[in-house]
């Protein structure tokens, strides 16, 4: 039989043999000189596939480079005879691709014993590497396979051969780096495919009488030797280093085994994600995408329950994975991750939603952008200031520019951003009606997280189109940068079934480059002006007869389209401008300075540094103060203009529906979405209260607030509860000034046509009779609270809630 083998000319015979005998349940190979003589024999096969593989690549990449490849190029193969560069290689391809399929037959015969010749194993590497960059990128000569077989066999020979070998080959970085040069050519979803059938049914233990036995050996003892490291992270954290370094040696060759040992201790113990997250660095690429195989896959078990019995509070597991999935993509952000994107997604379709948990991890940390639940009144009025202004007021913890622009690429290229959003705001409508939840609590919950999930995704995408557009400059950067999201609104709301306030929210960032900028005007006269980012405008034309069919028809009844595109494009930025908050945060930044130069402990260079930075830091906030004033005052005369010229062409039969069209459309959608929204929309119908507008009563606005937005505080949840106190908050505080202060009564609000009890300027309501309002809307306003507070285990928690954001008036104490 070695005989046979040594000889080039029986190859044929020799591989009918093996076959034979392996049909009898003996393996030639266990043979010492069998197997060494089959080695020598793959040796020298692979070696004429290799070269002229290799003699492709080198011409590949000369027209890349426009260089003649040389003799010098050829680093892969150095057998004897091989083709100089001018001579043809058609003739020695077809043969080595005809030898390919013998190949694979000598591999299987080999099995698991190619594992000891590890030259054999890189050659093996090296040439599946070639071929399937020759496969993929489409230039395939190979005549004898063509490029569908060709990768089917590559990918058969590394599910079968290759990574079963190397979990039985000494840990070797090289040999897995080798590997990795091979595997890294396929996408995502083959590379995920061998890694699921690496690992089999089982690991370790369980796969004992499963796998081979040498395998289950192998794995069982990778198991235990990184249990056993494992026990020195959570006892010794200044050995995490060399920790990191024996982790890493055990995975070079088994990382499946080590990375689910890895994965169950970060689900029972939290306090170990960091240190273990810390010791990756040591990791080989092939073993950080098995980590990215591996946690759609933990997250993908049916077999454990993401909600413990009380069907209210999500597991332990569940909570550590989400929140380390989130911390390892922001420090090893090129990591594979369109993987638990997809998976996302798929569970999104199939309706399972607890996993955006894990994508809210992800944004979190990987792109830097959180929401805050519970803000405060400071933190409310920065955020309708600008960038400087936040970053001032709000300590959020810095993302890294590569996991950003990573998560952002992601979200880009794979197009999965709209996906993704319109299947969340599917999502948040279901939770409340199709989940089947026994609790009503459960479903509000449930449903605040989504609608966290949905906002924080938003606020991200318009982040990077902010940022891209900074990056490049002018006009035409709107584009590029908004080519993250920039659907179309019929889209949204006609086939994608979307509620038109999710689908504005959607599209709010492009809206708001649109209005703040007044160099992107719209001209009637000359046209589009700003290249694309003027049809985005509420105030163009065009635009709203687009939005407008997008709307559902019951939206259209009373009040203008026009209304309601521009009352859901705006932005709190658009209306309001925090000058007190300006004033603080630079006043604040001022002492600091001070405190900093009478500060004689610090050093002088860091004193200057610190000094200068504060100084910096007040000229932009000054700069941008000045060009919001600007912006705002633009958008002032453009809102006046339009919204005039809306309720001027209503019908005076109207006037006592457009309150509650109002309401019922804008103001409550809006103000139970978030903080920033809720704010908005009192700012906003304040506005419109001292634009003096013609059939519309203020006075009939504020009488249905109270008789039909405070009784929804009884069914809102926890998010709805704390948005509708701000709204109210700032409703109240209004009609308290008028209340306590006839002389700003008069001024302000018996002197405009909103007051007026009947149609016209001449039967305005006096002060007297505002007096007596009032009382019946504390009257009515503290019924509805107290029985609330009653009723506590239905509606208190959220009762409470709307209590504490308007806890500041007297009226409701």
């Amino acid at each position: 039989m070695p005989l046979t083998l040594s000889d080039s000319s029986h190859i044929m015979q020799a591989v009918l043999l093996l076959d034979c005998l392996d049909v009898y349940g003996l393996n030639a190979c266990l043979h010492m000189n069998t197997r060494a003589a089959l080695s020598w024999l793959l040796h020298k096969e692979m070696a004429h596939v290799l070269m002229v593989a290799s003699y492709l690549e080198c011409q590949a990449r000369s027209c890349r480079t426009t260089m003649p490849p040389t003799c010098s190029d050829w680093v892969l193969c150095r057998a004897p005879g091989a083709l100089p560069p001018s001579i043809p290689a058609c003739s020695k391809l077809d043969a080595g691709s005809a030898m390919l399929a013998k190949v694979e037959c000598m591999l299987c015969s080999l099995g698991l014993l190619i594992s000891q010749d590890v030259l054999l194993v890189c050659k093996l590497a090296r040439l599946i590497q070639l071929l399937l960059r020759i496969a993929i990128d489409g230039d395939c000569s190979l005549k004898s396979l063509s490029t569908g077989e060709l990768l089917l066999t590559c990918k058969r020979i590394l599910r079968r051969i290759v990574l079963p070998a190397l979990s039985l080959i000494t840990p070797n970085p090289g040999v897995t780096l080798e590997i990795w040069e091979a595997i890294k050519e396929l996408g995502y979803e083959d590379r995920f495919l061998l890694y699921l059938g690496w690992r089999g049914r089982s690991l370790e233990r369980d796969s004992i009488g499963v796998k081979h036995y040498e395998l289950s050996f192998v794995e069982c003892t990778a198991g235990f030797e990184a249990r056993r490291m494992l026990k020195r992270v959570a006892n010794e954290r200044k050995f995490s280093k060399h920790v990191g370094r024996q982790l890493a040696k055990i995975a070079h060759s088994n990382p499946l085994v080590v990375f689910h040992v890895i994965l169950c201790q970060i689900e029972s113990y939290d306090n170990m994600i960091i240190p273990l997250i810390d010791s990756f660095a040591y990791m080989t690429p092939l073993a950080l995408d098995v980590l990215a195989f591996m946690l759609p896959h933990r997250l993908a078990a049916s077999s454990r329950a993401k909600l413990l019995p009380d069907g209210m509070t999500l597991s332990q597991w569940f909570q550590h994975l989400a929140h380390f999935t989130g911390l390892y993509y922001r420090t090893y952000p090129m990591t594979e991750l369109h993987g638990l994107m997809d998976f996302i997604l798929s569970s999104l379709r199939r309706g399972t939603s607890l996993d955006l948990i894990v994508l809210s991890n992800v944004v979190t940390r990987m792109g830097g952008c959180s929401i805050l639940e519970d803000i405060s009144e400071d933190q409310l009025n920065a955020l309708a200031g600008g960038e400087i202004l936040r970053r001032e007021t709000q300590a959020f913890e810095r993302a890294s520019r590569r996991a950003v622009f990573r998560l952002q690429l992601v979200l880009n290229d794979a197009k999965l951003a709209l996906p993704l959003l319109s299947l969340i705001a599917q999502q948040c409508v279901r939770s409340l009606f199709q989940m089947g939840m026994g609790h009503v609590k459960l479903a509000g919950q449930f449903h605040d997280k989504y609608l966290h999930v949905f906002y924080q995704l938003v606020e991200f995408l318009s982040y990077s189109r902010k940022r891209n557009a900074e990056m490049s400059g002018g006009n035409q950067s709107f584009t590029h940068g908004s080519s993250l999201v920039e659907p179309d609104l019929e889209m949204l709301c006609r086939k994608l079934q979307i509620e038109p306030h999710f689908a504005f929210r959607v599209t709010r960032s492009l809206l708001g480059s649109a209005v703040t900028d007044p160099r992107l005007s719209w001209d009637e006269n000359k046209g589009r002006v700003g290249k694309n980012v003027c049809e985005w405008s509420p105030f163009n034309k065009e635009f709203c007869s687009k939005s407008i069919r997008a709307l559902p028809l019951h939206y259209l009844t009373v009040l203008a389209p026009r209304f309601y595109v521009i009352f859901w494009s705006l932005t709190l930025q658009d209306v309001y401008l925090p000058v007190a908050c300006y004033l603080s945060c630079i006043a604040s930044l001022e002492s600091r300075s001070s405190h900093i130069e009478g500060d004689l402990s610090m050093i002088h260079d860091k004193r200057s540094k610190d000094v200068l930075r504060n100084f910096g830091t007040i000229d932009l906030l000054k700069a941008e103060l000045a060009t919001r004033r600007e912006q705002l005052k633009f958008v002032a005369i453009q809102v006046r203009t339009n919204i005039t010229a809306i309720f001027s062409s209503l019908h005076y039969k109207h006037r006592r529906t457009i309150p509650e069209a109002m309401l019922q459309y804008c103001v409550i959608p809006r103000a139970t979405q978030s903080p920033e929204d809720a704010m908005f929309a009192a700012v906003f119908i304040h506005q419109l209260h001292f634009m003096e507008l013609p059939k519309f009563s203020s006075l009939l606005y504020f009488d249905r607030i109270i008789k039909d937005v405070i009784p929804l505080v009884l069914c809102a949840t926890d998010r709805e509860a704390r948005s509708l106190g701000i709204y109210l908050k700032r409703t109240f505080n209004l009609l308290l000034r008028w209340r306590c202060n006839s002389i700003a009564y008069n001024q302000e609000a018996a002197m405009k046509v909103g007051f007026s009890l009947f149609y016209g300027p001449t039967t305005t309501c006096s002060f007297e009779q505002f007096s007596i309002i009032f009382a019946k809307w504390h009257e009515q306003a503290t019924q509805t609270f107290e029985y609330g507070l009653r009723q506590y285990d239905s509606h208190g928690r959220s009762t409470l809630l709307t209590l504490i954001k308007v806890r500041t008036h007297s009226s409701l104490r």
